[in-house]
C-alpha cells in the first residue's frame, strides 16, 4: 500500500508534524524602515522555523529573520543600502543579476513571505523571475481643525514604493466635502523617490460646526491610493469677515460682512487696532455694538480717525464677541498718501485747497479776457493803416 509523502502529511496537520502555539512568539520579520547597519547578536533554534533564527540588533532596536549559510554571531549585515554582501537586507531594485536571495517581501512593509524555509533561495541563477511592481504609499494625514471661511494649505507626502516609474502623478478628491478640496499639481515618481502634494482645504462661510471626511485619491496611469481625510469645522455661533479697508480723506473706511448661526438673536461688540510695519499700535477703539438677528447675514462699515502721515504696509485686527465667543479678524491694510506732495491733507487743507483752486481758475479767465481784448484791438488799428486810398488824375492836361 501507498505512503504519503511528507509534504502530504505535512500538509494534513496530524500530530506528528503539528506545533504548539508558544512555538510562534518569535515573529519573524523585517521591520518597516530600515537604514544603517544591524548586528547579529544571537542564534535561536525556534520550532516553528525550519531554519534558525537570527536576532538581529540595529539603531532603532532588535527583530529576527531567518538566518542564511554562513552567518554568525557577531556578523555585520547592511540595512537599506550598501552591498550585496551575505545578510544585506536590501531593494530588489538594489541586488544584482545571479545574486542568490531569500526572505522576500510581497508588498513594502510586509516582513518578508517568499523563501523562507530552511535550505531555499532565489535568483535570477535558479530562475527566479522579478515581476513589475507599481506600488503607491502616503503618510498619513491628521485631522485638521479649520474654521468656517478658511483656507489652509496641506502637504501629503507620497512616495513611489513600487520598482517601476510612475507618470502623471495628481490628487483628486471625492466623497464627502470633495467641493472644498482644490489642487493642480501633477508629478512623475521614479522607484523610491517621494514628492510633497500640496492641496488647499476651502470651508465655506456658511459650514455647519461639526466633522466631515473626505476621500483623496493619488492617481498615476500605472496606479492609484485612495486615503481617508477628516475635517473638523470649529468656530462659535456667529463669525466676521472683512471685506475690505481703504482711506477715505484722513480716515479709514472698513466694510465687513456679519452672519450668525443662533437661533437667537446676538449683541455684537467689536473693538480695532492698526499695527505698523514696526509692531507698534497706532490707533485703537471700539466700534458700536449691533444686533445680529437668528441666521441673519449683513453687512456693515465702520470708520476711525487715521494718525498724521499714515502711509505704508499695516495690519488691521478687529475682535468681534457676543459675550459667549470670541473671534478675532486679521486683514492687511496699504495706506497711500492722496493729494498733494508736501504735506497731508486735512479738513482745513481740504478747504484752502478748494479756495485756491478758485481763485487760480477766476485769475486765469480774467488773464485770458484781457489777452483776447487786446489782441482784437491790435487788429483793428493794423486794419486802418492799411486802408486804400484813391488818387485823382486829370487826363485832359
Amino acid at each position: 500500500m501507498g505512503k504519503r509523502i511528507i509534504s502530504q502529511a505535512r500538509g494534513h496537520g496530524s500530530f506528528t508534524y503539528r506545533v504548539k502555539r508558544k512555538a510562534f512568539k518569535i515573529k519573524s520579520k523585517y521591520p518597516r524602515n530600515l537604514s544603517g547597519e544591524g548586528t547579529v547578536i544571537g542564534m535561536m533554534n525556534s520550532p516553528a522555523h525550519t531554519a534558525p533564527i537570527a536576532k538581529i540588533k540595529y539603531a532603532e532596536g532588535i527583530f529576527y529573520m531567518p538566518a542564511f549559510k554562513g552567518m554568525v554571531e557577531g556578523q555585520k549585515i547592511s540595512l537599506g543600502a550598501g552591498q550585496a554582501d551575505p545578510g544585506s537586507i536590501l531593494m530588489l531594485k538594489d541586488i544584482p543579476v545571479q545574486t542568490l536571495i531569500y526572505n522576500i517581501e510581497s508588498r513594502p512593509g510586509d516582513g518578508g513571505i517568499f523563501i523562507r524555509s530552511g535550505g531555499s533561495s532565489g535568483g535570477s541563477a535558479t530562475g527566479l523571475v522579478i515581476e513589475d511592481n507599481f506600488e503607491l504609499d502616503a503618510d498619513a494625514l491628521e485631522r485638521l481643525e479649520i474654521g468656517r471661511g478658511e483656507s489652509e494649505a496641506i502637504a501629503l507626502t507620497v512616495k513611489n514604493t513600487g520598482n517601476k516609474f510612475l507618470n502623471g502623478c495628481y490628487i483628486s478628491a471625492d466623497s464627502g466635502v470633495s467641493s472644498w478640496i482644490s489642487t493642480n499639481q501633477i508629478e512623475s515618481l521614479s522607484p523610491g523617490q517621494e514628492a510633497d502634494y500640496i492641496f488647499t482645504v476651502n470651508t465655506p462661510i456658511d459650514a455647519e460646526e461639526g466633522d466631515y471626511f473626505v476621500n483623496l485619491n493619488i492617481n498615476c496611469k500605472e496606479a492609484s491610493l485612495t486615503q481617508r481625510y477628516d475635517i473638523s469645522v470649529v468656530g462659535g455661533e456667529f463669525e466676521i469677515i472683512l471685506l475690505s479697508s481703504a482711506r477715505d480723506g484722513t480716515k479709514l473706511l472698513v466694510n465687513y460682512a456679519a452672519e450668525s448661526f443662533a437661533d437667537v438673536e446676538k449683541e455684537i461688540s467689536m473693538h480695532y487696532e492698526l499695527i505698523d510695519s514696526k509692531q507698534n499700535s497706532v490707533a485703537e477703539g471700539d466700534v458700536d455694538k449691533f444686533n445680529l438677528g437668528a441666521r441673519e447675514k449683513i453687512e456693515k462699515s465702520f470708520e476711525f480717525e487715521l494718525p498724521k502721515n499714515s502711509v505704508g504696509d499695516y495690519h488691521l485686527i478687529v475682535q468681534a464677541s457676543d459675550g459667549v465667543d470670541t473671534g478675532r479678524y486679521e486683514q492687511a491694510v496699504r495706506l497711500t498718501n492722496k493729494g498733494l506732495t508736501g504735506f497731508a491733507i486735512s479738513d482745513a487743507n481740504l478747504r484752502a485747497i478748494s479756495w485756491f483752486g478758485v481763485i487760480v481758475l477766476v485769475c486765469g479767465g480774467i488773464y485770458l479776457a484781457v489777452k483776447m481784448i487786446r489782441r482784437q484791438i491790435s487788429l483793428r488799428h493794423a486794419g486802418e493803416k492799411h486802408k486804400r486810398q484813391f488818387i485823382t488824375i486829370d487826363l485832359k492836361s
